[in-house]
């Protein structure tokens, strides 16, 4: 899953340029912050789906700056990072609405793993609210004019440039609404 925008938050300079750099390399656009507060300057909800942070921050601990990034994104998903042992901050932190939780110090594999695996659940939860949304409507609109909306909210929510909806006729997939560039054309 390449190309999400990632916070990055760790006072710690050389954990947080390694994984500017891991998380580049795979393709994500990076922020960095080295405290909450900068952070939360930072944070955007339209733009970062995915937020790395240490829980021993200058200021403001990491739990509180999960709860304002939930308060202002229920959506974006939360790895939290420590090198305390005692996993109770650890603990809190999920049950603040964090995804999961690695100990210091990490191996660049086992965050980009997890951040993969963050994207895809918040991926998944936009993909599941497609299809309530889809089945609401169905019952009561005309499918001519709300197939082609379905399409163009799917191309957002997957941040697709294109994206088709076909049907099976007999042995043939049929195109019966799209978005993005030449849709008009189809």
């Amino acid at each position: 899953m390449s190309g999400a925008a990632v916070l990055v938050v760790d006072d710690e300079p050389g954990y947080r340029d390694l994984l500017e750099a891991v998380l580049k390399a795979r393709g994500h656009a990076v922020d960095c912050a080295a405290s909450a507060r900068e952070a939360l300057k930072l944070f955007s909800p339209e733009r970062h789906r995915l937020v790395l942070t240490d829980l021993e921050l200058p200021g403001e601990d990491g739990l509180g700056l999960i709860e304002a990034l939930k308060d202002a994104s229920p959506d974006a998903q939360v790895l939290v990072m420590t090198s305390r042992r005692d996993l109770s901050p650890a603990s809190a932190a999920m049950r603040r609405g964090a995804y999961a939780f690695v100990l210091k110090p990490w191996e660049p594999e086992e965050i980009v793993t997890l951040a993969e695996q963050a994207l895809t659940r918040g991926r998944g939860d936009a993909i599941a609210a497609v299809y309530e949304a889809a089945r609401a409507v169905f019952a009561s609109a005309r499918l001519e004019t709300l197939l082609p909306r379905i399409a163009e909210l799917a191309a957002g929510l997957l941040e697709a440039e294109n994206v088709s909806i076909m049907v099976a006729h007999g042995e043939r997939l049929k195109v019966v609404a799209a978005h993005g560039p030449g849709a008009a054309e189809r």
